[in-house]
């Protein structure tokens, strides 16, 4: 017979998970005040941190957003995740030259990753940069070649380009 120890309950972590799982599943307005309480619990997870930043991202509570992500941010400066939030958080408050400087920066250190150069293409075509978006675009359709909303805006993109040449 083994001892098993048994792992202490932590109910600051419960909230953490708890938030974490309601904003996995949509309910932002119920995570937020879950992930608030836990980063005062925890206030050097940067996980809690950026799961309270995209809650409150959704809940369009920008400064806030911004000001959670970018703790997020501090506590893992190498989290591709919190920095991708963080220029959607730039680009849907209104920031969206601030959010291409941050995502071209994210571009440099992970290319790979295919989401930034979609959310490049995105801040780029709202700002009437349509071919640094179309090739933007085209780097993140080779990374991830089924995802239907860039391949949908590409399409797009390529007719606004082809009737500004006619």
């Amino acid at each position: 017979m083994f001892w098993r120890k048994k792992k202490p309950t932590e109910p600051e972590l419960t909230k953490a998970a708890e938030g974490s799982k309601l904003l996995e599943e949509g309910f932002a307005a119920k995570a937020e005040p879950l992930l608030s309480q836990a980063v005062k619990e925890h206030p050097d997870d940067h996980k809690v941190w950026g799961n309270l930043g995209v809650a409150r991202l959704y809940l369009q509570q920008f400064d806030e957003a911004l000001t959670a992500l970018r703790k997020a941010v501090k506590l893992a400066p190498g989290q591709p995740t919190h920095r991708l939030n963080l220029a959607v958080a730039l680009h849907q408050s209104g920031r969206t030259e601030e959010a291409v400087r941050e995502l071209r920066a994210l571009c440099q250190t992970h290319p790979e990753v295919a989401d930034v150069h979609f959310n490049l293409a995105v801040a780029l075509a709202s700002l009437d940069e349509i071919d640094e978006a179309i090739e933007e675009l085209r780097v993140e359709i080779t990374l991830d070649r089924r995802h239907q909303r860039a391949i949908t805006l590409l399409a797009n993109l390529l007719q606004v380009q082809m009737s500004r040449e006619q």
